[in-house]
């Protein structure tokens, strides 16, 4: 079921609700959503690698109730923040994934350096662990641990 889906069909619902409000609400709720969506845009493009934006949005997902928290959500709203960064953090995984290995190598090294970090004393595979996204697929996952893994190999040499 689609997220607009579900909201339209709770909303229409409602007897109270005319369709003009529910037009209003609709246009309102998705003009918030994109607000919402460019406001943690731009607090993740303040990261100057892919690999940190996505560490990033990874610490947001509480591990015990798989939800995503975020200060922007006392101005959006819980769900709305929780859809959007459910959603950028498959986008930017996948992103990751994309690019070449040597350029996922490069990018690796642009995170360590902005945290002042050695490859030798980083531990890649805790981080990788803590980065996968809930909708990821076991080859996906496979294949960005697996990319990990060879980058630190590389690094090390």
């Amino acid at each position: 079921m689609s997220v607009a889906w579900s909201e339209r069909g709770s909303i229409e619902r409602g007897a109270s609700v005319s369709k003009a409000e529910t037009r209003f609400y609709h246009s309102e709720s998705r003009a918030g959503h994109g607000e919402a969506r460019e406001a943690v845009i731009d607090e993740l493009s303040r990261n100057l690698s892919v690999l940190g934006r996505l560490v990033t949005i990874a610490a947001t997902r509480d591990e015990q109730s798989g939800a995503y928290r975020h200060k922007l959500a006392a101005n959006y709203g819980t769900e709305d923040m929780d859809r959007i960064l459910r959603r950028l953090h498959q986008e930017v995984f996948v992103t990751w994934l994309s690019l070449p290995l040597r350029q996922q190598q490069a990018d690796v090294m642009i995170y360590l350096g902005a945290l002042g970090i050695k490859a030798e004393w980083f531990d890649f595979r805790k981080m990788g662990k803590s980065c996968l996204p809930p909708t990821a697929t076991p080859p996906e996952k496979d294949l960005f641990l697996l990319d990990l893994e060879l980058i630190q190999g590389l690094l090390r040499y």
